[in-house]
């Protein structure tokens, strides 16, 4: 008896569809049930503000140093632009993939950003207010 196949939800879709998108530099394997769900997933579409940068940094383990693709995006929001500077770490052993990369995202190119939210780092330029909570 063949096996029973189920169709992709909406959520796994929609991240295949990001994958395929040409020179995705953010394509992962096909999602698992372990993928958060498209609603915890960060996502820009923009143009690249300058050419892509190769640098190191040290590991998230921090013990050794790994390659890294660097990238600012910029968004045309209707209110307002958004810049997006996303890092994709590499391997030692996939260096010359992440060189590979560095090259091919130029200044201009339009790219899409993907990362789980649970990974992001916001940084807010021109707040209206910061309060602290711990003081009256």
């Amino acid at each position: 008896m063949p096996a029973a196949t189920h169709a992709p939800t909406p959520a796994q879709l929609a991240l295949q569809e990001e994958a395929a998108f040409a020179g995705d530099l953010f394509s992962k394997p096909e999602p698992t049930q372990a993928t958060p769900a498209l609603s915890q997933t960060f996502k820009i579409v923009g143009r690249l503000t300058r050419n892509a940068e190769l640098r190191s940094k040290p590991s998230r383990d921090n013990l050794h140093v790994v390659p890294v693709v660097c990238l600012e995006v910029k968004n045309n929001d209707p209110t307002g632009p958004q810049i997006c500077y996303a890092e994709k770490e590499f391997t030692d052993a996939t260096r010359s993939q992440a060189e590979h990369f560095a090259k091919k995202f130029l200044k201009g190119h339009v790219v899409t950003v993907l990362a789980p939210v649970t990974d992001m780092r916001v940084s807010v330029s021109h707040p209206d207010s910061i309060r602290s909570h711990d003081h009256p």
